[in-house]
C-alpha cells in the first residue's frame, strides 16, 4: 500500500492505494478521488450533519465495578491449544 496525503502538513488527509496498480490506473484513480474529494471525511468536523448519538461509541459499564485485566492466555485459547495438541497426537 502507498500512502498519499490529500491535505497539507497542518491538515493531513491520508489515503492508501495499492502498489500493484499500473501507473495509468494510479493516475485515473487519483483523478477520480480528487474529482470527488468533497465526499470524503477524515474527522467528525467534516460531517456536521451527523447526529453524535449515532456515531459515538458508548459502553454501558457500571462505574462502581472493579476493573479486571484479562490474561494473555485465556482459557478458551488454552483449550484450543490442548485440542490441537490432542489431535496431533492421535
Amino acid at each position: 500500500m502507498t500512502q498519499i496525503n490529500l491535505g497539507d502538513e497542518a491538515n493531513s488527509k491520508p489515503i492508501f492505494i495499492s502498489e500493484s496498480l499500473s501507473p495509468s490506473e494510479k493516475k485515473d484513480l487519483m483523478q477520480l478521488i480528487l474529482q470527488y474529494i468533497d465526499v470524503f471525511a477524515w474527522n467528525y468536523e467534516d460531517m456536521p450533519v451527523l447526529d453524535h448519538q449515532i456515531v459515538m461509541h458508548c459502553l454501558n459499564i457500571n462505574p462502581d465495578s472493579k476493573t479486571v485485566k484479562q490474561s494473555n492466555d485465556s482459557s478458551v485459547s488454552r483449550s484450543r491449544k490442548q485440542s490441537n495438541q490432542k489431535s496431533k497426537i492421535l
